[in-house]
C-alpha cells in the first residue's frame, strides 16, 4: 500500500510540475495578475531582520543588525561567562537560505549556532532535535 501511495504522489507531483512549467512557458506568469495583491512574500530576495527581540550575555550594538549602522559585537571572554546571543525577529515566516557577514573574529575558535522558529514560544538556543542533535539520524521531513 505504501508503494502505491508513493506512486500516486509521484504522479500528482509530475502533473503539478508540468502545469507550472506550461504556465511559466506561456508567459502568463510574467504579467501582473489580480491575485498578486494577496501575495505576502517579501519585495526583495534579501531580507533583513525587523527587530531585536532580546540579547543575552556580552552583546553591544545589536541594533546595528536592524539599522545597518555599525557592527554588532558578541563576546565571551571565558567559558565561565554566559554565551552571548541575539534573538532577531524578521516580522514574518520566511523560507530561503541564511547568509551572514562577519566583520572579524577572535582567534580562540569562535562558533556560531543558528536556531529558527515560527513563534517565540518554541524558540530556544538549541535546535529542536529533529536534525542530529538528539540522535544519529535525520528525521524525515526536516530541514
Amino acid at each position: 500500500m505504501v508503494g502505491h501511495c508513493q506512486t500516486v504522489e509521484n504522479m500528482l507531483f509530475r502533473q503539478l510540475l508540468l502545469l507550472i512549467l506550461q504556465f511559466v512557458a506561456s508567459g502568463a506568469g510574467s504579467q501582473h495578475q489580480p491575485w498578486h495583491q494577496y501575495v505576502r512574500g517579501p519585495t526583495s530576495k534579501v531580507i533583513s531582520p525587523a527587530a531585536v527581540l532580546h540579547t543575552h550575555g556580552d552583546v553591544s550594538n545589536a541594533d546595528a543588525l536592524i539599522t545597518k549602522d555599525g557592527v554588532a559585537t558578541l563576546k565571551r571572554p571565558s567559558t565561565a561567562d554566559a554565551v552571548a546571543s541575539i534573538t532577531l525577529d524578521f516580522g514574518r515566516n520566511l523560507v530561503g537560505f541564511v547568509r551572514l557577514h562577519f566583520a572579524g573574529a577572535s582567534d580562540n575558535h569562535p562558533g556560531i549556532r543558528l536556531t529558527f522558529s515560527e513563534t517565540t514560544e518554541y524558540l530556544r538556543n538549541v535546535s529542536d532535535f529533529t536534525r542530529s542533535d538528539n540522535g544519529d539520524a535525520i528525521t524525515p521531513g526536516t530541514d
